[in-house]
């Protein structure tokens, strides 16, 4: 099965551990005695854990719409990880990309859309920045297709792991569909939201060469960064505020961060999120 959803995340697992299967790196230390009885989280070791761990990337190369040929890099933005003292940034990661406008004006390529991940960044106290994603077709090569090779760092655990009770992110991907319905939808001047609504028969590329050809959507998405202490430690405001901006889901405020939105206005209702956060915390201990 393709994850082309959100991260999956153990909602059952007590704060302090690492999801989704994640062990404590031997040789990390994260308390560090600074003398006088005090004690300090050692920076290096959050910032590690809770950055991005690499990246899937695509080179592309073929003849493009004024017939001459060409090679360039497919690549979006990523997530920064949070730390312990504030969110990481969405679309902060190590990448630069490409201007839409740019590139389907120099190459026979067109996206069907370019956005930050919903529920992407890791969740916790401080959560990740959330990476993008994006997906494209071929469009007026004269070839009918374009050769492609993906490369970077393959898996899913190149993502931020999360620290402290923080979430990881979720992963970079590259996915090939094949066959779909991309044609059939902008004939009938309809835009794709969700890949599931292209069809077609998808599959997670590993190091490989591949062809884009017609009626095939290449999806990218950029890993994100983990989340920094417990999720139901976070401000319910600026769980909020991640809904309205599109950031998360109102389920997944309400299932991790047991924050409780009211209406399609997602009214703030304080009282209610306090009773779902304890009874959160009560499930841990079961």
């Amino acid at each position: 099965m393709i994850p082309l959803g959100p991260v999956a995340v153990d909602r059952g697992q007590a704060p302090g551990r690492l999801a989704q299967g994640w062990r404590e790196l031997p040789g990390w230390d994260p308390i560090v005695d600074i003398g006088g009885g005090g004690l300090r989280l050692a920076a290096s070791c959050s910032r590690s854990l809770s950055g991005v761990l690499g990246f899937r990337l695509a080179r592309h190369a073929g003849v493009n719409q004024y017939g001459r040929y060409y090679v360039s890099t497919l690549l979006e933005l990523s997530g920064s990880g949070a730390s312990s003292y504030g969110d990481g940034i969405d679309s902060g990661g190590y990448l630069s990309c490409h201007n839409v406008e740019w590139l389907e004006l120099n190459f026979p390529l067109l996206y069907l859309f370019r956005r930050h991940i919903k529920d992407g960044g890791g969740a916790g106290k401080f959560s990740g920045g959330v990476g993008a994603e994006s997906a494209l077709t071929v469009h007026d090569a004269p070839e009918g297709k374009i050769k492609g090779i993906a490369f970077g760092v393959a898996g899913l655990r190149n993502s931020g792991q999360g620290i402290f009770g923080g979430y990881p992110g979720a992963p970079s991907l590259l996915v090939l569909l094949e066959g779909t319905q991309i044609g059939d939808l902008i004939k009938e001047n309809k835009c794709p939201e969700n890949v599931a609504d292209l069809g077609g028969q998808g599959r997670l590329l590993p190091y490989c060469e591949f062809d884009l050809k017609k009626d095939d959507v290449l999806y990218l998405r950029m890993a994100s960064g983990g989340g920094y202490g417990d999720p139901l430690d976070r401000e319910p405001e600026s769980v909020l505020k991640s809904v309205v901006n599109g950031l998360i889901s109102k389920e997944t405020a309400h299932d991790i961060y047991g924050v409780v939105l009211d209406g399609n206005n997602h009214e703030l209702n304080l009282t209610a999120t306090q009773k779902r956060r304890n009874i959160l915390r009560e499930e841990r201990l079961k």
